[in-house]
Protein backbone atom coordinates (compact mmCIF):
# COMPACT_ATOMS: atom_id res chain seq x y z
CA UNK A 1 0.00 0.00 0.00
CA UNK A 2 1.36 3.39 -0.93
CA UNK A 3 0.97 5.45 2.26
CA UNK A 4 1.69 8.63 0.32
CA UNK A 5 -1.80 8.40 -1.17
CA UNK A 6 -4.29 10.32 0.99
CA UNK A 7 -6.65 7.35 1.33
CA UNK A 8 -3.84 5.23 2.81
CA UNK A 9 -2.23 7.91 4.96
CA UNK A 10 -3.88 6.54 8.14
CA UNK A 11 -1.53 3.53 8.08
CA UNK A 12 1.37 5.76 9.11
CA UNK A 13 -0.25 6.48 12.47
CA UNK A 14 -1.90 3.07 12.94
CA UNK A 15 1.34 1.15 12.45
CA UNK A 16 3.67 3.83 13.84
CA UNK A 17 5.59 3.97 10.56
CA UNK A 18 8.58 6.24 10.10
CA UNK A 19 9.72 4.66 6.83
CA UNK A 20 8.49 2.10 4.34
CA UNK A 21 7.95 -1.26 5.94
CA UNK A 22 6.39 -4.71 5.73
CA UNK A 23 3.40 -5.28 7.99
CA UNK A 24 1.76 -8.63 8.72
CA UNK A 25 -1.88 -8.16 9.70
CA UNK A 26 -4.59 -10.49 10.98
CA UNK A 27 -8.06 -9.33 9.95
CA UNK A 28 -11.11 -11.32 11.03
CA UNK A 29 -14.61 -10.33 9.92
CA UNK A 30 -13.30 -6.98 8.71
CA UNK A 31 -11.64 -6.12 12.03
CA UNK A 32 -7.90 -6.14 12.60
CA UNK A 33 -7.04 -8.35 15.56
CA UNK A 34 -3.25 -7.99 15.59
CA UNK A 35 -0.33 -6.91 13.47
CA UNK A 36 3.45 -7.00 13.37
CA UNK A 37 5.97 -4.68 11.74
CA UNK A 38 8.91 -6.55 10.21
CA UNK A 39 11.56 -4.02 11.17
CA UNK A 40 14.57 -5.94 9.87
CA UNK A 41 13.55 -5.77 6.18
CA UNK A 42 15.81 -2.77 5.56
CA UNK A 43 18.80 -4.49 7.13
CA UNK A 44 18.35 -7.44 4.78
CA UNK A 45 17.02 -5.83 1.60
CA UNK A 46 20.35 -6.12 -0.24
CA UNK A 47 20.70 -9.82 0.61
CA UNK A 48 17.88 -11.50 -1.30
CA UNK A 49 18.28 -14.92 0.33
CA UNK A 50 18.40 -13.54 3.89
CA UNK A 51 15.49 -11.20 3.11
CA UNK A 52 13.30 -14.06 1.83
CA UNK A 53 14.25 -16.26 4.77
CA UNK A 54 13.38 -13.49 7.26
CA UNK A 55 9.98 -12.82 5.66
CA UNK A 56 9.12 -16.55 5.47
CA UNK A 57 10.24 -17.17 9.06
CA UNK A 58 8.29 -14.22 10.42
CA UNK A 59 5.12 -15.18 8.53
CA UNK A 60 5.37 -18.82 9.69
CA UNK A 61 5.83 -17.72 13.31
CA UNK A 62 2.97 -15.25 12.99
CA UNK A 63 0.65 -17.90 11.58
CA UNK A 64 1.61 -20.33 14.35
CA UNK A 65 0.38 -17.72 16.81
CA UNK A 66 -3.04 -17.92 15.19
CA UNK A 67 -3.44 -21.57 16.11
CA UNK A 68 -2.32 -21.11 19.72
Amino acid sequence: VNVEKPEHNHFIKEYQLYTRSVIISDVINGSEKRWKNLHKVWELVRNEEAFKHYIQKEIAEYLQGLSS
